[in-house]
């Protein structure tokens, strides 16, 4: 049963099943901060498959942590962006 998972556990498999069906309909997807609950095993994994997915569709992640998904040799076949929202956003004084 999915309820006796761990959070983190249950957000790895929500990831997975989303990067699934991106692959699967050919569709970008955004992710809010999904790794939260991942040790540092669990992210190398999951960078993996998060570039293995950028590589056949836009992968967008919203993240306060970017270390947790820049982390790790870059993959040769996907281009990885970072967008600094703070940097970019103007607010009026």
């Amino acid at each position: 049963a999915v309820d006796v998972l761990s959070v983190g556990t249950r957000e790895q498999l929500a990831t997975l099943l989303r990067l699934a069906i991106a692959e699967s309909i050919g569709s970008a997807i955004v992710l809010d901060d999904q790794l939260v609950q991942s040790d540092e095993t669990r992210l190398e994994w999951f960078r993996a498959a998060l570039r293995q997915t950028a590589a056949l569709v836009q992968v967008i992640v919203l993240t306060c942590r970017h270390e947790n998904y820049l982390s790790g040799p870059p993959a040769e076949s996907t281009t990885v962006t970072q967008v600094n929202l703070g940097e970019k956003i103007r607010r009026g004084v």
